[in-house]
């Protein structure tokens, strides 16, 4: 029956975009380019709504039990992605009864699709641990009316709250970002108040939303000119004085595998300091605390000192053009400037040995590279479908070259050049 008036809903909701010519978008935050490890099968929970049931694992740390109509999500890190209606309270039929969402502290992440479609959902509780809300994660949620988010939010994934009945919306300072039509069709919309520190919207983000009287911003706020760009004017109302940009820096520790650093973003620039950047989605799947605002990012500092850079430490950055690494760094991990599509040239530090699996792939604009003198190891894949790549000189030093590593896919095979006489000039020679 709820998957019935799931696909009606649904049928409706497309039928609307077309009348104003959008379609929907991917997730937010989850990459193009399908690199990352693969996740464990999704566990049901099989109790009755009604009653208590054992905390239930969700595949990705994240637990969860429904008892009494309250469905609460509990664990450390980020709840994986869904397919709509795909959700284990989903397959074992206990979102059909769920009037109540708790989530409990350290959750950081909801998943798109999670509550999509819980037609009896009327109360949420977020903690204030959550960083992003994922794609079509409360697309429509009827009954949904109000919602008080998070300070440490972030980001709102596309089509979030698309068809809910949301009346209010206050995004707290600090959203960074909302999603392509995030609250698109939320027909009982009637006010919303957009914070100074937001920096990115995706199109249509209210679109027929057509109770809507005022959007309110301070005067001077990137938001006003965002909802401007929008051809929303008509519901701006400004107040006061926005407070300088430069004084709504993202900051914080990071901390995953491997090390830990501080870091903060501030106009586009990504600053990172300590000893090491620590490796993340590696084996729980957490990501690097900056990785919501990944489409933000369009510079990297890493301070000197710095000896490694992680796995997945600037994953899928795709406006990242400009890096600064220091000489002291000699290893950088797995994918961890994989899929930064906008990146045309990186300076290798002086000290580097080893660049990890899959490194610089699907870094489609980088054109030219120059490894360093001392470099050992080049692991699998590193630069895989580096499609835009014309030159690479590989020094005397290099005695590992992974599978892959060189499989650049370009149109046009690039030059490898190599001192005459080394291992790379002959493994050159016998594998391309």
């Amino acid at each position: 029956m709820r998957k019935s008036i799931v696909m009606i809903m649904l049928l409706s909701l497309c039928l609307g975009l077309a009348a104003c010519g959008g379609e929907p978008a991917g997730d937010a935050p989850v990459a193009e380019v399908p690199v990352p490890p693969a996740e464990a099968p999704v566990t049901s929970a099989p109790a009755p709504a009604e009653t208590a049931a054992p905390q239930a694992p969700a595949a990705d740390g994240i637990s969860w039990h429904v008892a009494d109509g309250t469905l609460t999500i509990s664990g450390q890190g980020t709840m994986a992605d869904y397919e709509l209606l795909s959700a284990p309270w989903d397959e074992s039929g206990d979102s059909l009864h769920v009037e109540r969402l708790v989530v409990e502290e350290g959750v950081r992440y909801l998943g798109a699709h999670a509550f999509a479609a819980c037609m009896n959902l009327a109360e949420i509780s977020l903690p204030q641990s959550l960083r992003g809300i994922g794609s079509y994660c409360f697309a429509d949620c009827l009954n949904l009316t109000e919602i008080q988010f998070s300070k440490s939010l972030i980001f709102i994934g596309d089509f979030a709250f698309s068809g809910t009945g949301l009346r209010r919306v206050a995004l707290p300072e600090g959203v960074a970002r909302l999603g392509e039509r995030c609250f698109t069709l939320c027909t009982q919309l009637t006010e919303v108040s957009l914070p100074d520190s937001l920096c990115a919207m995706g199109e249509d983000v209210f679109a027929d939303c057509d109770a809507l009287e005022r959007i309110s911003v301070h005067t001077g706020a990137n938001a006003q000119l965002l909802v401007q760009a929008q051809g929303l004017d008509p519901l701006l109302d400004t107040s006061g004085t926005a407070i300088p940009a430069a004084d709504y820096p993202w900051s914080g520790t990071a901390s995953g595998e491997y090390g830990s650093c501080s870091w903060a973003l501030q106009h586009g620039v990504l600053t990172l300091t300590g000893s090491v950047v620590p490796s993340f989605g590696t084996t729980d799947g957490t990501q690097a605390p900056w990785a919501p605002m990944a489409e933000l990012i369009t510079e990297v500092r890493v301070a000197d000192g710095i000896s490694s850079i992680g796995d997945y430490a600037f994953w899928n950055c795709s406006e990242l053009r400009q890096i600064k690494v220091p000489d002291s760094v000699s290893y950088i991990g797995a994918y961890a400037f994989g899929a930064c599509g906008s990146l045309e040239s990186f300076a290798f530090p002086a000290a580097l040995d080893t660049i990890g699996v899959g490194a610089f792939s699907f870094c489609t604009s980088l054109v030219e590279v120059k490894l360093p003198d001392g470099l050992v190891h080049i692991d699998d894949d590193a630069f895989q479908m580096c499609t835009a790549l014309k030159r690479m000189s590989i020094p005397a030093s290099v005695t590992e070259i992974g599978g892959g590593a060189l499989s650049f896919g370009g149109e046009e095979a690039a030059e490898i050049t190599a001192p005459a006489g080394s291992w790379a000039e002959q493994w050159v020679k016998d594998n391309l």
